[in-house]
């Protein structure tokens, strides 16, 4: 439908001077098309991605973490790294690096496990490539 839009929009010259009733035809024709397009937009509604990401919907299970870390040290989250990736499928597989202030690998000493379920949830997913 996309194409369908585009080639019509595309047949429109905008440099050759148009009749008062072309320019109605025109504009009622691109108001139809808008709406049109918003009603698909409102009626087909977010992606499971989206709803996903957003926490509309829990992703599903079979995902997994991957935490490396120090056996000692206290983490500073600022300099630890996080990354999920949504999976097609639908499962979610975090990758968590614990890092020092120095930006060494670090343990987990101090940090809870809710705090750390805090900060993972606090990052973006992102789309996993195939």
């Amino acid at each position: 439908m996309r194409a369908w839009v585009v080639a019509l929009l595309l047949t429109v010259d905008p440099s050759t001077p148009a009749s008062p009733q072309r320019r109605s035809n025109l504009h009622e024709m691109k108001t139809q098309i808008k709406k049109r397009l918003e009603h698909l937009a409102t009626r087909l509604g977010p992606s499971k991605f989206e709803q996903i990401q957003v926490g509309l919907l829990p992703p599903k299970k079979g995902g997994f973490t991957c935490l490396t870390r120090a056996v000692f040290g206290t983490p500073d989250l600022a300099k630890s790294i996080c990354r999920r990736s949504l999976n097609r499928d639908g499962t979610v597989c975090t990758l968590v690096e614990l890092r020092d202030s120095n930006g060494q690998v670090s343990g987990r000493d101090g940090l809870s496990d809710e705090a750390l379920y805090r900060w993972i949830a606090s990052h973006p997913m992102e789309l996993a490539d195939r």
